[in-house]
């Protein structure tokens, strides 16, 4: 986590900039440099157990996630291009900040793994409120609703997953049973027709 998402941050902040190919591997092997120097010199003075490195992990995927959002969100556009500046920032932010909580924090890994749920589903369910708003006549105001709706909803998602989740004894165990069939139904004229889909029902233990 160290080495691998400040590399990212220091790659896609290049691209972001327009900066050619040679200088943007000289970007990422900065930004790996130092996050193994701020890696090493935390685990030398507070050390870090597996749900931290996991909560450093997932710091920088969902901040890569939050930074590329919230560039489109200022562009007012999900049409704008991959959002690598954002995406940069994003991912630096997000494994740092975890990092150091990680570092005064004993997280337990199911956790971690409760948080990532959550957020994952916070964030498909804010997508699916929205969606409405990219059809129709696309407007800057439409494309930030959608785009604030499925970063509030990582948000919410992975607190909620964070604090349901076990915080301690024993390993997680998903317990899960899988499903399909009728998962909605969509209004087409005068009538409606049924929306069928497929997936896994469980307990996180």
């Amino acid at each position: 986590a160290g080495a691998w998402w400040p590399a990212a941050a220091g790659g896609f902040i290049a691209e972001g900039r327009g900066v050619g190919a040679s200088e943007r591997h000289s970007y990422a092997l900065a930004g790996a440099g130092i996050g193994i120097g701020l890696a090493t010199t935390a685990l030398t003075f507070k050390g870090m157990g597996e749900g931290g490195a996991l909560l450093t992990h997932s710091g920088g995927a969902f901040g890569t996630v939050l930074g590329g959002l919230t560039e489109l969100a200022i562009e007012g556009s999900t049409d704008a291009g991959t959002p690598y500046t954002g995406m940069g920032y994003g991912a630096a932010t997000g494994v740092l900040v975890a990092g150091a909580l990680a570092t005064q924090l004993q997280v337990h890994p199911s956790r971690v793994l409760g948080f990532d749920i959550g957020a994952g589903l916070g964030g498909l369910a804010g997508a699916a409120l929205t969606s409405p708003f990219l059809f129709g006549e696309r407007t800057e105001g439409r494309d930030r609703t959608f785009l604030t709706a499925i970063m509030a909803g990582l948000v919410a998602g992975g607190t909620v997953g964070w604090f349901l989740a076990p915080s301690s004894g024993g390993s997680a165990s998903w317990k899960a049973l899988p499903v399909a069939g009728v998962v909605g139904t969509a209004q087409l004229g005068d009538g409606s027709v049924p929306i069928y889909g497929a997936g896994v029902r469980g307990e996180l233990r």
